[in-house]
């Protein structure tokens, strides 16, 4: 998924990123989607931090419960450069989620995870401009 939109446009990897794995009724995606999270989270990230593998502990247990900005890097950096990074140097996404669309499957993580992650672009968005006010 990462290479498709490295090789279509790189700068979009910069951008912040919700990863949203579907599909985790099917046993062999329950049975990959810790194993497959926990490697998603390390891109861009010496290692996983704590506030991801609680995300990662929750998401293994519902599913065994079945409850349901611009481009940061200097413009002399070509994107034939960019396709040539390695996907490790790219940001690692704010959240990965586990849902299942077809049986509704935490798909109200997913909306929670999606909101906080536009509130986080907006609010870091807010901060650098400057204010306004008298």
């Amino acid at each position: 998924m990462l290479q498709e939109l490295r090789m279509y446009n790189p700068e979009y990897l910069e951008r912040p990123y919700v990863v949203v794995l579907n599909k985790i009724d099917l046993p062999e995606a329950r049975n990959r989607l810790l194993s497959l999270t926990e490697k998603i989270l390390r891109i861009g990230c010496d290692e996983v931090t704590s506030e991801p593998k609680m995300m990662l502990e929750d998401a293994v247990h519902s599913l065994s419960t079945e409850d349901g900005s611009t481009d940061k890097l200097s413009p002399q950096i070509t994107n034939k450069d960019k396709r040539d990074r390695e996907i490790e140097d790219y940001p690692c996404p704010l959240a990965v989620v586990g849902v299942s669309v077809l049986k509704g499957i935490r798909i109200n993580e997913m909306l929670k995870e999606i909101r906080a992650a536009l509130r986080k672009c907006r609010d870091s968005r807010e901060a650098l401009e400057p204010s306004t006010r008298p």
